[in-house]
């Protein structure tokens, strides 16, 4: 796959940009005009890649605020014309920062001088010398990893996820984010370590959790679907219910109430058990229950997918099996439950560590826990959040326990 990384323009600099092109075109300069929805301001180009999730990856390291991009003139380098941008610091900034992360992780880029332009015509037939552009100017909120295929009338260019910019000034969400689509119809997104999902069917959406670092996942998620958003809580440990405070009601097991509602957490719980479903209009999910980690732990199988949406029990990351609400044998039984539903699914969407994991790992998972509770594994004395905690390198993850 072809991929470049790019600032997504907003809607009142492409009508300038639409202008500009419509007095070339009347004038008769006549070339390959860059369609709307193309247009855009590259930051690096890389080409081809076979995978996307290593550029994703390095972007997770820039950090940037907000800044303004403001049009200025009209230029050209041969028979390719352009529209040019006031001289910014920020902007520079952001390209060194992007480039050096994509170099520091062995991703090759075209690694000519950043030049920063927005393309309006390739292969034009004539000079368009005079022509200006209404000024125009918008406030830069996140760097997208842009594919681009080409189609049957020209380039196509899609978005695979993108960076947001962290907070600026009062009001603003103190946060970082990545959007990931992973199909037509279903998100994730990585916030701080641990990752929530946006689904979406015919008929509504469903958020997976909630964030951590987040509090307007709501907000992301309108800015994904323009389907009513619903929220179910996988489990009530913080890091998954940063934006609960967005919702009157949710989704959850009533088992984890207690531990969802510690530290004065409110809104109104809506039951959800072993075995019933929610239909988002042609796409059904059935809830598992998963004791263990947390008295009402849930996951979630998406049918049609074949996808287990596993929360914190199925994961090749660190599992918090310390502190009142861990039970590792029900944890054990809860992995050996899940056999029933094996021959369901073909691949497992976690909130922590790798993303995907596959079915095999529930047996490493479960042999690691036995290996655990019967002490047959070295533990690694450590703290975490002020806890003093064993720590079980099983291979397969990391279990966190009382000592």
């Amino acid at each position: 796959m072809r991929l470049f990384i790019a600032i997504l323009l907003s809607n009142e600099m492409k009508t300038s940009l639409i202008e500009a092109q419509n007095v070339m075109y009347e004038r008769g300069l006549r070339g390959n005009y860059s369609p709307e929805e193309n247009l855009h301001l590259t930051l690096a180009f890389i080409g081809d890649l076979p995978r996307a999730e290593p550029v994703l990856d390095a972007l997770s390291t820039v950090s940037f605020r907000p800044f303004a991009l403001t049009l200025e003139g009209i230029g050209r380098f041969g028979d390719l014309w352009w529209a040019g941008l006031q001289d910014s610091a920020a902007l520079n900034a952001v390209a060194r920062r992007v480039r050096r992360a994509l170099a520091e992780n062995c991703i090759p880029f075209d690694r000519k001088r950043f030049s920063p332009h927005i393309t309006l015509v390739r292969k034009a037939s004539r000079d368009a010398a005079g022509i200006g552009i209404a000024p125009a100017a918008m406030r830069v909120e996140a760097i997208s990893l842009m594919r681009s295929d080409r189609g049957k009338n020209g380039m196509i260019y899609k978005e695979l996820g993108r960076i947001e910019a962290e907070a600026s000034g009062e009001g603003d969400y103190n946060m970082k984010y990545q959007i990931i689509q992973i199909d037509r119809d279903s998100w994730r997104i990585e916030d701080s370590g641990v990752r929530f999902f946006l689904l979406t069917g015919t008929e509504r959406a469903l958020l997976v959790d909630s964030g951590r670092s987040v509090h307007n996942a709501r907000d992301i998620a309108s800015g994904l679907t323009n389907l009513p958003i619903c929220l179910l809580n996988t489990h009530g440990d913080m890091d998954h219910v940063g934006s609960n405070a967005q919702f009157d009601a949710f989704y959850m097991h009533p088992e984890e109430e207690e531990n969802f509602r510690r530290g004065g957490r409110e809104g109104e719980i809506l039951p959800v058990r072993e075995g019933e479903r929610i239909d988002l209009g042609e796409r059904v999910l059935e809830v598992i229950h998963l004791p263990g980690h947390t008295p009402g732990s849930i996951a979630l199988l998406d049918l049609s997918r074949r996808v287990l949406i596993s929360g914190d029990p199925i994961q090749d990351g660190r599992i918090f099996m310390f502190g009142r609400f861990r039970n590792m044998e029900k944890y054990i039984r809860s992995l050996e439950h899940l056999q029933a539903w094996r021959d369901r699914f073909d691949e497992i969407w976690p909130s922590h560590g790798s993303f995907p994991v596959f079915p095999e790992l529930i047996d490493k998972l479960h042999d690691g826990a036995i290996q655990v509770l019967e002490g047959s594994v070295e533990g690694e004395a450590m703290e975490v959040h002020g806890n003093s905690i064993r720590a079980y390198d099983v291979g397969a993850a990391v279990f966190l326990c009382d000592p």
